[in-house]
């Protein structure tokens, strides 16, 4: 039998299946998370929506005349699944607010955060007051374990118990330390697998030592076979030999080029088939040497056409697929 016999094109073309925001899944690193299916369609519109819970804008807070006080602006924030967080975004807005900050007893130090709950309300969670301030969270003197609900919007480190209004020099908003961002650490996404990789483990630095939330919305490709096919080829990295020569001796070295894939379709009349719609679209194709069998490659691609129209024979379009990765085998 000939690979042609039972071989088969598939193209991403109509609408994406979307799924329903929801929370990813830990891989167990704290980096890697799975949405739940794959591949992810990036259509626009049904791209994937991340939503890891953080502060998305804030100006500086500062203290005020009034004894042990902070005056907390208007912060944007990300909360996934929060009561006042938009659904398909996770973002809410809270207004400005005056919060009064707790003190130490006698000379100790205290660090409470300023957090936002996932219902739309700032709350000042105190940590345990020590004799001298330290780094490590739910410890003597050290910033408090974060609410699982919420999230730390910044720190406020006070010494001893006079009352006293609160300083700049008291007030800390350090991103990725004592402020959480919906942007940090940075992530990229897998198309393929369906995952979303940090660039460093979340910190654990809520109740119980867990992580904040992280939700995300995507959309799985709807495939149609392309009937009239031909000539497929994937999208690979292909090596270059080079070389530099120095005093008495040659350096070697390579070239990587990621190349283009493509195949052959033939058209019904050049102008309403499928294929068309896809034209200079990011869309998924899938290639299956045996349409019986689940082993499968897939390409995510821009779609360039390239249509003929002989005289003598079938409307045809070389089709290639312009690709930022290459494509990529799955035995099921």
């Amino acid at each position: 039998m000939s690979i042609s016999d039972n071989a088969v094109i598939d193209l991403e073309i109509g609408t994406p299946d979307a799924q329903v925001a929801a929370l990813l899944t830990d891989s167990g690193d704290h980096k890697n998370f799975s949405f739940g299916y794959s591949p992810l369609s990036k259509q626009p519109g049904f791209a994937p929506v991340i939503m890891a819970a953080g502060v998305k804008s804030m100006a500086t807070p500062v203290g005020t005349a009034v004894d042990d006080q902070v005056s907390c602006p208007e912060t944007v924030a990300v909360l996934p699944g929060g009561t006042a967080a938009d659904a398909n975004t996770g973002l809410m807005t809270v207004a400005a607010s005056l919060e009064t900050i707790t003190r130490a007893t006698g000379s100790n130090v205290l660090i409470s955060s300023v957090t936002l709950k996932d219902d739309g309300t700032r709350v000042v969670v105190a940590g345990t007051e020590g004799s001298a301030f330290v780094a490590t969270r739910d410890a003597a003197g050290g910033p408090p374990l974060i609410p699982a609900d919420s999230i730390e919007c910044f720190q406020v480190r006070l010494t001893g118990s006079t009352a006293a209004p609160v300083v700049a020099s008291e007030i800390s908003v350090v991103p990725g330390l004592t402020q959480e961002n919906f942007d940090r650490p940075l992530y990229t996404i897998d198309y393929f697998d369906g995952e979303l990789d940090f660039s460093a483990p979340l910190p654990l630095i809520h109740t119980g030592g867990t992580i904040k939330r992280v939700w995300a919305s995507g959309a799985t490709p709807q495939f149609v076979e392309i009937l009239k096919s031909s000539g497929y080829t994937p999208s690979e990295t292909s090596y270059t030999a080079n070389s530099t020569q120095i005093y008495g001796s040659t350096i070697g070295g390579r070239t990587a080029n990621l190349n283009a894939g493509g195949f052959t379709a033939y058209l019904e009349d050049g102008h309403t088939d499928n294929l068309i719609s896809a034209k200079g679209q990011e869309r998924w194709v899938k290639f299956r040497q045996d349409r019986l069998l689940a082993p499968h490659q897939l390409t995510l691609a821009t779609i360039s056409i390239a249509r003929s129209y002989p005289a003598d024979n079938q409307v045809q379009a070389a089709v290639s697929l312009l690709s930022e990765a290459e494509s990529r085998d799955y035995a099921s």
